[in-house]
């Protein structure tokens, strides 16, 4: 199995970091796996803070 979708298991969480440029900077969100379809595709939802 690809390494990539070995790292992808629902219910994993990670951290994502995306770069939006200016002048909205970087955004750092706490992601969590839903689905993993093996060598196709990995889906996650973000956790929303309170």
């Amino acid at each position: 199995m690809d390494k990539v979708f070995c790292y992808y298991r629902v219910g994993r969480r990670f951290e994502q970091t995306l770069d939006l440029g200016f002048p909205l900077g970087k955004v750092i969100s706490a992601e969590t796996v839903g689905t993993v379809i093996p060598q196709e595709q990995v889906m996650w939802w973000k956790d929303e803070k309170e």
